[in-house]
């Protein structure tokens, strides 16, 4: 596959990448969803995990070459 390749990943590594990108992502989009309804809950949770994401994502890119 060209996105694997590109990447230079195995499917399996792309896979565990992904998953877990998207694990955060799904407790952030929770987080906030919460956080919207009771405001005094989870203040600061969401903006961590969106941190997180982001650094994953630019780990990747200089790993993978493309800044």
């Amino acid at each position: 596959m060209k996105h694997l390749n590109e990447n230079n990943e195995t499917y399996l590594q792309h896979l565990r990448k992904a998953m877990s990108i998207s694990g955060l992502m799904l407790v952030g989009s929770a987080s906030a969803f919460v956080h919207s309804i009771a405001p005094f809950v989870a203040v600061n949770t969401t903006s961590k995990i969106c941190s997180k994401v982001r650094d994953k994502l630019e780990h990747r890119r200089c790993v993978c070459g493309k800044i």
